[in-house]
């Protein structure tokens, strides 16, 4: 986890207004494809996608989200630990404007995640409804 600087108190040293963060998204998307089985690798990756733009969430957190929702589909231990199916969902929010493609992702993954208990995917849903995955 710390070649992708998930280390530290708030799982990250990188300075959250670091201009550079676009360079490690290769490289953070490798590391997800193979630490997709773990929880606590999954709550790592959702702290430090928050600093991520709305253009890299498009690009980046959906692709993520979709690796764990194949990985662990409905299971609520995944989506519960850490609070991470509410982080996700918080973290999704934003895209209610997005193109319609990416609504359509966001929608099954929130239906998703809310199916799991997440009020915050609950509330959420009703902002996607109208497109259907």
């Amino acid at each position: 986890m710390s070649a992708v600087g998930f280390v530290g108190p708030y799982m990250s040293p990188i300075s959250p207004d670091w201009q550079h963060v676009g360079a490690l998204l290769p490289a953070i998307d490798r590391w997800v494809e193979v630490t997709a089985y773990s929880a606590s690798a999954g709550y790592a990756l959702l702290g430090f996608a928050t600093r991520l733009s709305i253009v890299e969430r498009s690009q980046w957190l959906v692709k993520w989200l979709e690796i764990y929702a194949d990985q662990h589909q409905g299971d609520p231990e995944f989506w519960t630990y850490g609070l991470n199916g509410d982080r996700a969902a918080g973290l999704l929010q934003p895209l209610e404007s997005a193109d319609p493609d990416i609504r359509r992702r966001v929608r099954r993954l929130i239906g998703l995640i809310a199916d799991t208990g997440s009020l915050a995917a609950r509330e959420l849903l009703g902002r996607f409804i109208g497109v259907r995955a």
